[in-house]
């Protein structure tokens, strides 16, 4: 079975996407810019009542809150379900794509995040990203 993650698309008050580049664990995205920002859903984070909308929504915020060093509330909005066999991660994962409207200035990225840069939804296409990153754009973008 494939490991759902939540996989957030962050987006500014001024319609700026926020791209990045990461240092972490996952080596087989160096090198590439993400869009989204997301992770393993932990044991904690399940719904007692069975809610999966919300065992997601605490996943996908959590991962929010270990990114930035801003304090916030987060309206998520789900956008769609990304399911690929392209890739290593696809092979093993299925991402739930959400997108959050934020003010840029109250965020500092975590130590994980090399480096950030706010992009005009028409200069997405200038960027070498992964491979998920390119299909939630899809999905959020999409008319």
């Amino acid at each position: 079975y494939k490991q759902v993650i939540p996989y957030t698309i962050i987006q500014s008050l001024e319609g700026q996407f926020a791209l990045y580049k990461r240092k972490g664990n996952e080596q087989r995205l160096h090198g590439l810019w993400s869009a989204g920002f997301g992770g393993h859903i932990e044991d904690f984070e399940n719904d007692i009542f069975g809610n999966f909308e919300q065992t997601f929504l605490n996943s996908a915020t959590r991962e929010l809150k270990e990114e930035f060093s801003a304090d916030a509330e987060y309206a998520l909005h789900f956008k769609g379900i990304i399911n690929e066999e392209l890739t290593k991660v696809g092979r093993t994962h299925i991402g739930l794509v959400f997108i959050v409207n934020v003010d840029k200035h109250l965020f500092k990225p975590s130590d994980e995040i090399v480096k950030i840069e706010w992009v005009d939804k028409g200069d997405l296409m200038l960027y070498n990203k992964e491979l998920w990153s390119d299909m939630a754009f899809e999905l959020i973008l999409e008319k």
